[in-house]
């Protein structure tokens, strides 16, 4: 059943190798849901394109001002002090991207001569370009560096976990309201035309077991949408704290009450490009429901939701930019750490788009 409102069609007639492969697997199954889609063409993309920084894709938070990195490693240090000083610490970042948040966290930590503990920092990344990057950045600190395959394969102790920009790449599957009927949207190929075009199906889960009561008798044309990887991945790190003792930092772009719309959203040199687009040069997200994050890890003792800007304000960054300035009295300097603080904490910036869920066990 072809989207009625959506149907748009992509050229793919000089298709990539990784292309073919995509259109082999949509046209043997008929049409490939967006999870799917998000997933295969997350790992072509993380393996083969520039994604990070000012001549990448896109600009994480770590990428615009060491301050950031600087107020994780201060939230991470009051939590180390919190837990009574343990012994072992397991620091775990998912997705850390080129290394530069962990970097700056490595640094920070190493000026806090109180901090003595046996430090290990897992990266679970699976891109193999990523972990190269990461392993050169972070070689010169004299730490415990490893990459597990899941979070699963951490050693069971005390732990730290830190999510930055990791939830929103999961792959999300999406239903449509269409003629008083929730459909799973999906992606098909025309073959007479060599293009992609979003269409739906019925869904193979029981949507209304899954979908806000509320929702369901949405008007024709909402959107749902919800990650399961993303639930399943809370759920593990929730597990691990409330089993090991520890305390997760999730911070991404999203909403912390649960609302209708499409958020899918394709991202290619600091622009916005389309979904269906030439396949696996550009990023593919949507925006992460914290509040459902916050409803799997409800077990535990703490799952707070703050913007942002008011956590790096509670972390003390407009401090910590004073501070920067006043060692350095260069007016380009003052600029940029200003310009970084706006970014980082403007309303009309990252400061309210930006989430953050505290979990403590």
């Amino acid at each position: 059943m072809p989207d009625a409102t959506k149907i748009k069609l992509h050229d793919l007639r000089q298709p990539t190798p990784f292309q073919l492969r995509l259109i082999a697997d949509i046209q043997s199954a008929g049409m490939m849901p967006v999870d799917d889609f998000m997933r295969a063409c997350a790992g072509e993309y993380y393996n083969t394109q520039h994604a990070f920084g000012a001549k990448g894709d896109f600009i994480t938070a770590p990428g615009v001002s060491q301050m950031f990195g600087e107020m994780v490693a201060v939230w991470i240090m009051q939590r180390w002090q919190e837990a009574g000083s343990p012994k072992v610490l397991r620091l775990i970042e998912l997705g850390p991207g080129d290394g530069t948040l962990m970097a700056d966290i490595l640094r920070t930590l190493k000026s806090f001569k109180e901090f003595q503990t046996q430090l290990s920092v897992s990266l679970i990344e699976n891109s193999a370009r990523l972990r190269d990057l990461q392993r050169e950045k972070l070689s010169p600190y004299n730490v415990a560096l490893n990459w597990p395959q899941s979070i699963d394969d951490v050693e069971p102790d005390f732990s730290i976990v830190i999510a930055n920009e990791f939830f929103d790449a999961l792959p999300i599957k999406q239903f449509r309201k269409t003629k008083g009927a929730w459909q799973e949207r999906c992606i098909s190929y025309d073959a007479d035309n060599a293009s992609l075009y979003f269409t739906t199906r019925v869904p193979q889960i029981d949507v209304a077991a899954i979908m806000p009561s509320d929702f369901l008798n949405a008007q024709d044309g909402s959107i749902f949408e919800i990650s399961p990887e993303s639930l399943s991945m809370i759920e593990k790190i929730a597990r691990r704290l409330h089993d090991h003792a520890g305390a997760a930092l999730v911070i991404d772009y999203g909403y912390s009450t649960p609302g209708l719309g499409d958020s899918l959203q394709g991202i290619s040199k600091q622009k916005y490009a389309d979904v269906l687009d030439n396949p696996g040069a550009h990023d593919l997200t949507a925006h992460v429901d914290f509040a459902t994050l916050k409803t799997v890890a409800s077990f535990l003792k703490t799952q707070q939701i703050m913007t942002q800007a008011d956590f790096l304000f509670a972390m003390g960054i407009t401090h910590r930019g004073e501070d920067l300035k006043k060692k350095n009295q260069n007016d380009k300097l003052h600029k940029d750490i200003d310009q970084a603080l706006h970014r980082l904490t403007s309303p009309d910036a990252m400061g309210h788009l930006f989430k953050v869920l505290i979990l403590t066990a």
